[in-house]
């Protein structure tokens, strides 16, 4: 009964995402990152389809894999956060005290933007990559491998989820 609950609303964000393409006052990327949740829960084909969009699909996988935001986003975000504070503090008819609380938010809205890489870190010389692949495939692995660097060995894996083992 939840699966296609997590399907109508997984839907339901897309179509939101891609009204906000063509709407500047619409984020795009939040709501994907919604319905790609939304479909891991209730169907792995639409999530799938999702993540593998040639346009859609980029931005959710950084998020995913590095909780990247691209510099253009935010640099769009903050033009869009700065227009509206001003359109609340020179046009509207709202109390000080209400647009100086937007402002607030918008500032903390900001901190978590800028906060955020806009690229994917680079992996250095000095440090070893622990990403947890390349210890299970490594030929060296196997003969030192600790009880956490070896993959769960259960019956209730699924034929095809074996055979598609990074090191197969």
């Amino acid at each position: 009964m939840a699966r296609p609950l997590y399907i109508v609303v997984g839907i339901f964000f897309v179509g939101l995402a891609f009204i906000g393409i063509f709407l500047p006052v619409l984020p795009t990327t939040p709501f994907l990152l919604v319905a790609v949740w939304a479909f891991s829960k209730g169907s792995p084909r639409l999530e799938r389809w999702l993540l593998q969009h040639p346009k859609l699909g980029p931005a959710v996988r950084d998020w995913r894999a590095h909780r990247i935001i691209p510099l253009k986003a935010k640099m769009l975000a903050s033009i869009m956060m700065a227009s509206s504070f001003a359109y609340l503090l020179w046009f509207s008819d709202v109390a000080l005290r209400y647009v100086l609380m937007a402002g607030v938010t918008i500032l903390v809205g900001a901190a978590y933007i800028w906060s955020k890489p806009h690229k994917e870190p680079l992996a250095s010389a000095e440090e070893p990559q622990t990403s947890g692949a390349h210890l299970m495939c490594s030929p060296s692995a196997s003969a030192s491998a600790t009880p956490l660097e070896t993959p769960p060995q259960s019956p209730s894996f699924a034929a095809d989820e074996r055979d598609s083992h990074p090191c197969a």
